[in-house]
């Protein structure tokens, strides 16, 4: 079993990857059943961070970041979703 996730940092304070990247895994989840077996694109406004953590699959020393990756490794794998994250620009 793994080890318990502490959301945010020592101080309490949820850095802006996290924020953003929880709403995709959230949504992932939600409407996974519904997007199973299709290609999903989710375009990020205001954080190339979050694109660039999704694309590569990992982060350094990022607790908080590693585990939502995880999460939504596993429900697109369970869902067969095959999913996008791109920068957004106007």
């Amino acid at each position: 079993m793994g080890h318990p996730v502490a959301i945010g940092a020592m101080d309490g304070h949820m850095g802006e990857d996290e924020e953003e990247l929880i709403p995709v895994v959230v949504s992932c989840a939600v409407w996974g059943g519904q997007w199973k077996g299709k290609l999903v694109l989710n375009l990020c406004d205001n954080n190339m961070a979050v694109v660039e953590v999704v694309k590569a699959q990992k982060s350094k020393d990022r607790t908080l970041i590693m585990h939502l990756l995880r999460c939504l490794h596993l429900i697109c794998a369970y869902w067969e979703i095959e999913l996008r994250v791109e920068q957004y620009t106007r």
